[in-house]
């Protein structure tokens, strides 16, 4: 595995730029491969006017792939939200490989329930043949990397990581 395949731009680092100037970005810095936030895949669309099929040829045209979308925040419900449901339509414009969600805004502190809506997450993302990424925030139920690690194995799941 070459440096260039294990990196990959972060949407934060250069939030404000368009879509092709994000991949030309990452692609001139031998970047592997970018994140996205979702207002990033909406602007495309809507005012740089840039179609899945020009993303994926731009993308593929500077070898540069999708990584993750970031963020899905409200995971907690019992079936797909419109914002997953969104993020999954993204995921296949762009050929994004996984999302990522935090618990930024969990109706609970009580871990089984997280567990629960994440192992189902996983197999709703799983069968769209994407990954799920758990991100810990301090301030949440789910503060540390041990707490992630435990939640993440308590799901069983191959894609959610």
């Amino acid at each position: 595995m070459s440096d260039r395949t294990r990196w990959t731009l972060c949407a934060g680092t250069i939030p404000k730029a368009d879509f092709r100037e994000r991949v030309d970005a990452a692609a001139r810095a031998g970047f592997a491969g970018i994140t996205l936030f979702p207002e990033h895949y909406l602007d495309a669309i809507g005012k740089e006017r840039i179609g899945p099929d020009e993303m994926r040829r731009c993308l593929r045209d500077a070898d540069i792939v999708v990584e993750q979308l970031d963020p899905l925040l409200d995971w907690y419900d019992t079936g797909a939200t419109k914002s997953e449901l969104f993020l999954y339509d993204a995921a296949e414009a762009t050929g994004a490989r996984s999302i990522n969600v935090a618990p930024a805004f969990a109706p609970t502190d009580e871990l089984p329930f997280l567990i629960d809506k994440l192992g189902a997450l996983g197999e709703r993302a799983r069968g769209r043949g994407l990954s799920i990424d758990l991100e810990f925030l301090p301030w949440s139920p789910i503060p540390t990397l041990a707490v992630a690690i435990s939640v993440v194995r308590s799901c069983d799941l191959r894609n959610v990581g």
